[in-house]
């Protein structure tokens, strides 16, 4: 009669499943927002922004989202900043904002007012376009707020093609 075999392995074969299930649990337990794509959204450039995107904007964390190209962050009491890379082209405008990043390299936005009453910033002159959506009540009277946030990654992983400063 053959002898039940030691398995002398099987709390390291345990242990390596528990390893693989913990961060599929911790996930099922965070938030996950859906961010309409881009319709650039497949620029390669893209897979970068969204790589590079900060852990924490504002203090807001980062969680998942259910769309390619999306990035979105959010609070205790559900206020969501989101960014899309691979934005819909903007014209010119005169409602255009510069913040520098840390090292003085400068990114133009185009500020618009959501119906809701939120912010939305597209980047201007940059390929690929990058759009922040801050709504109503996030930022608390200032919606650039995230922007100082972002910058960095926008200049590393876009090009400038031109700023506001020529459009005027």
């Amino acid at each position: 009669m053959a002898r039940p075999r030691n398995f002398g392995s099987a709390p390291l074969l345990r242990n390596s499943v528990w390893s693989l299930l913990a961060p599929l649990a911790l996930t099922a337990c965070s938030p996950t927002v859906t961010v309409p794509a881009g319709p650039q959204s497949t620029d390669p450039a893209c897979a970068s922004v969204v790589l590079s995107a900060p852990v924490s904007v504002m203090g807001l964390e980062r969680v998942h989202t259910t769309t390619q190209a999306t990035v979105a962050w959010t609070g205790p009491h559900g206020q969501v900043v989101s960014l899309r890379c691979g934005a819909p082209a903007n014209a010119p405008s005169t409602d255009c904002i510069t913040i520098p990043d840390a090292s003085g390299a400068r990114v133009d936005w185009v500020a618009t007012t959501t119906e809701a009453g939120g912010h939305m910033f597209t980047t201007f002159g940059r390929t690929p376009r990058i759009d922040v959506l801050v709504p109503a009540g996030v930022a608390d009277g200032q919606p650039t707020a995230p922007l100082p946030d972002l910058t960095g990654l926008v200049t590393v992983n876009t090009t400038a093609t031109e700023t506001c400063d020529a459009t005027e």
